[in-house]
């Protein structure tokens, strides 16, 4: 009979492991597609920074005249909207 329940709670043990390490394993792939998405978003701050630099220092050198550069920052879309770039 005590061989019955260690075998038992042996088990249960082992299941309750199985869950907590698959909801760790979802948790931490949630934040890794997180991470990736803010790396994605800062690259994409860092090409868009460059490209107003280098056009307002052309237009400082004076040499030839270029458009009025704007520069309105892309917010960080977690959760895009279906809306495609």
């Amino acid at each position: 009979m005590i061989t019955q329940i260690s075998k038992r709670k042996i088990r249960e043990i082992k299941g309750q492991a199985s869950i907590e390490l698959a909801a760790a394993i979802i948790a931490i792939f949630i934040l890794f597609l997180g991470a990736m998405q803010i790396f994605v978003w800062f690259n994409h701050m860092l090409v868009e920074r460059q490209e107003y630099y280098e056009g307002s220092r052309s237009e400082a050198g004076g040499h030839e005249p270029s458009p009025k550069y704007e520069h309105t920052p892309t917010p960080l879309k977690i959760f895009p909207e279906g809306e495609e770039e």
